[in-house]
C-alpha cells in the first residue's frame, strides 16, 4: 500500500503524532454524503453513528487516516461517546474496520466501498 506520512495534531495542541494515510484508495472522505448518518448502511446504528464520525474525522483530516477510538469518542459527547464505542467493536467485529499497530484502528476498503454505495455525494449539475 503507498502511504504517505501525515503529521497531526493528536490530544492536545502541544503534542503531534505521526500517522500514516492511505493514498491508492480512489474514493476520499469528501465522496460521502452525510447529509443525514449512513443509516442502513451497517445493520445497527451504533456502528452507523461511529461510521459517521470516523467519515467527519477523516474528512477533517483529508484522507484517510488511522485513529484511536479516544479520537472517535471525543468527537461525540456524553452518551453519544459510550454509542459511538459501542459502534466501533461492531465495525471491528464484523471487519469493518481493523486494529493496526498499538491502539490505532483503520477503515478497510470494504467500509470505504460500503459507505460510497449506500450514500454516494451527487454531482450537481
Amino acid at each position: 500500500m503507498t502511504t504517505q506520512r501525515v503529521l497531526l495534531e493528536y490530544s492536545y495542541p502541544h503534542k503531534q503524532k505521526e500517522r500514516e494515510m492511505a493514498t491508492d484508495v480512489q474514493v476520499r472522505p469528501d465522496d460521502i454524503n452525510l447529509q443525514t448518518t449512513l443509516r442502513d448502511t451497517f445493520g445497527k446504528w451504533e456502528a452507523e453513528l461511529a461510521a459517521t464520525i470516523i467519515v467527519v474525522f477523516c474528512r477533517d483530516r483529508r484522507g484517510w487516516v488511522k485513529f484511536s477510538s479516544e479520537d472517535i469518542t471525543r468527537l461525540a459527547p456524553g452518551r453519544d461517546g459510550i454509542l459511538a464505542q459501542v459502534g466501533l467493536e461492531i465495525l471491528v467485529e464484523k471487519r469493518w474496520i481493523t486494529k493496526v499497530e498499538g491502539d490505532l484502528l483503520q477503515v478497510t476498503p470494504a467500509f470505504i466501498e460500503r459507505c460510497h454505495e449506500k450514500h454516494p455525494v451527487i454531482a450537481r449539475a
